[in-house]
């Protein structure tokens, strides 16, 4: 009876010891040396120790990582690992990246097969043998001997995954240190992008920020959620919250809020064009593809159909990324160079996909970041860039079409004051010419009228002030000398007339000697200086005021102050204020004024320029 039972030990051991698992290094992949069995209905330990079907486990794989897909099956996986130090090891056996229910490991202890171990998305993260984001379970191998584990796999239906690490405990320590340190790096740089757009949002107020705001949050919980990151830090740790929040869903809705923000983006592809709708129906497939994932999951239908639905949404992200690439494309052919960035990011993005779109086999699914997750970092600090670029072209965009609007306006200021000086020459002229001489005709024919002398007299005082008048204002629209006076000495014959007219005392000052400015700048600059003074005596209430030209080498300085009351509100915006700023304007000066209850000071610069003549 011994014999038989010792010759179907010994044909047990030898059918899987090829696959004895001998412990080499820190971490070692071990899928390609398990040993499975598939079965549709959940067995027990006891039911799998059966000849009948202990002696049915298969090979598993060839791989270090299978992407299985969909099926009904539940798994036992059976390995062996020898140790041939006199001392037990200590070990973790880290299952990647693994989205079952419940996985338990057993171990043959003193002749009994015990469970040590288990773990899974049925236990919340605080219940698990070893906090990390994947499933490890701790396992320990006798001194000198080759010891057999049982793994049970519940994956409920789901897309099914197998990548196996056997890992000493320093390793296990120094993955989980190095991982916890790349992702807080990773998500501390998307969560910066974040804040930035939210912030330029509501600066700028431009919704291109916030929706790009809004990707980046998809983003985001899109890593942490394909790490297994929320469970432990959103608690998102229970089978509920993990059909509410599938992966492939939730890549979906990011790729339709990729999509509709690079439609906002890229500003030269119109709305109404045929790329612009295909491109729309695309995007909208994948936001209805996503929801349908999310509900398809949540009510835990058939997995053929959770199956379906999960092919729909992956190769909706396919299609979703190649007309991203197709309009930015056509964008940047339009000579919109900002798509080039769009498109720069989404094909890196793309590249560091493909093993996630492709199911490629990559040691990332267990020793993470993966490319998907840089490429995703990358992506989007490009795009952010992009942004800028594209903010600064539009601010540039602006500044020019300012700088042209502000240009007309110039002209159209200087056509203006080019036409009031000429009707102001006009006027003067016709007063001179036509009024004074009129006057003059009127004054002897009443001196040859039969008049009482007292009447006569007193109309031609009035006659004579009416002349008087009408020179003044003649003189004032335009000084008969001016063209052959120069600005100090008609300034100085002006304050000194008004100084015997007027109860505010002026002090004319002209300081230096610089390059002489054409006959029409030196009219503006005597029309800003005669408006400052007729400011003075309308508003100011000031006793005395004093009125400086300097001449410096790079041009002339107005310097006008008084010790008046200062410059109201309703008077800094009047017309006598306004025509000053327009000439100083128009003769490509600056103006800076400090008005105070003790008095104003105005202060002009007019550098040297020819200008044209009136």
């Amino acid at each position: 009876m011994i014999l038989p039972v010792m010759v179907m030990a010994l044909s047990c051991l030898s059918q899987y010891q090829t696959n004895v698992i001998i412990p080499v290094g820190d971490s070692q992949i071990i899928t390609n040396k398990m040993e499975v069995f598939k079965t549709v209905q959940e067995l027990s330990l006891d039911s799998i120790l059966k000849p009948s079907i202990s002696n049915r486990f298969e090979h598993f794989t060839d791989k270090s990582i299978l992407f299985q897909g969909w099926d009904p099956y539940y798994y036992w996986f059976r390995f062996v690992v020898k140790n041939t130090d006199s001392l037990a090891k200590n070990y973790f056996l880290l299952m990647g990246h693994l989205a079952h229910q419940e996985s338990e490991i057993y171990q043959k202890i003193n002749g009994t097969w015990v469970a040590t171990a288990r773990s899974g998305n049925q236990y919340r993260f605080k219940e698990l043998p070893y906090p990390y984001i994947h499933h490890v379970l701790p396992l320990q191998v006798r001194p000198n001997s080759i010891d057999t584990f049982y793994l049970k796999y519940d994956y409920l239906i789901n897309f099914k995954t197998f990548v196996f690490v056997l890992q000493s405990p320093e390793a296990m320590q120094k993955l989980a240190n190095q991982v916890y340190f790349d992702f807080g790096l990773i998500l501390g740089i998307l969560a910066l992008f974040l804040f930035l757009n939210i912030y330029l949002y509501f600066t700028i107020k431009d919704k291109l920020h916030l929706w790009y705001a809004a990707y980046l949050v998809f983003v985001i919980f899109l890593i942490m959620r394909y790490e297994g990151l929320d469970k432990q830090f959103l608690g998102l740790d229970t089978i509920t919250a993990q059909r509410l929040t599938p992966v492939q869903a939730i890549a979906a809705l990011a790729c339709f809020m990729q999509m509709h923000l690079i439609q906002m983006f890229l500003s030269n592809i119109k709305k109404d064009e045929l790329l612009y709708k295909i491109t729309s129906f695309v995007k909208y497939n994948l936001l209805v593809s996503g929801i349908a994932h999310i509900i398809t999951f949540y009510l835990n239908v058939d997995y053929r159909i959770e199956e379906a639905v999960f092919e729909w949404s992956n190769k909706s992200l396919n299609v979703g990324l190649i007309f991203t690439i197709i309009i930015c494309i056509v964008s940047y052919l339009r000579k919109f160079k900002p798509a080039m960035f769009v498109l720069l990011g989404t094909i890196i993005f793309l590249l560091g996909g493909l093993e996630k779109l492709l199911f490629l086999e990559n040691v990332t699914y267990t020793f993470p970041p993966s490319l998907f997750e840089i490429g995703l970092v990358i992506e989007t600090a490009i795009l952010s860039f992009a942004m800028m670029y594209r903010y600064r072209t539009f601010m540039k965009e602006k500044e020019d079409l300012e700088a042209v609007l502000s240009y007309q306006n110039n002209q159209v200021a200087n056509n203006i004051l080019l036409a009031q000086e000429a009707e102001r020459k006009r006027i003067a002229e016709d007063l001179h010419d036509e009024i004074g001489s009129s006057l003059a005709v009127l004054k002897i024919r009443m001196q040859n009228m039969n008049i009482r002398k007292e009447d006569l007299d007193e109309l031609i005082t009035i006659v004579d002030k009416a002349s008087s008048d009408t020179r003044n204002i003649s003189h004032n629209l335009m000084p008969p000398e001016f063209e052959k006076t120069s600005l100090q000495d008609l300034l100085q014959g002006y304050y000194y007339k008004l100084n015997l007219e007027s109860s505010t005392k002026f002090l004319f000052i002209s300081k230096g000697r610089g390059q002489q400015f054409e006959k029409s700048t030196e009219l503006m600059i005597y029309r800003i200086i005669i408006e400052i003074t007729r400011n003075i005596l309308m508003h100011s209430k000031a006793t005395e005021a004093t009125i400086q030209l300097i001449y410096e080498d790079n041009g002339l300085e107005i310097m006008a102050e008084d010790n008046g009351i200062g410059i109201k509100k309703s008077d800094s915006g009047g017309i006598g204020m306004k025509n000053i700023y327009s000439r100083v304007n128009y003769i490509n000066g600056e103006i800076s004024i400090d008005t105070g209850k003790k008095g104003t000071t105005i202060i002009i610069f007019v550098p040297y320029k020819k200008e044209t003549s009136i």
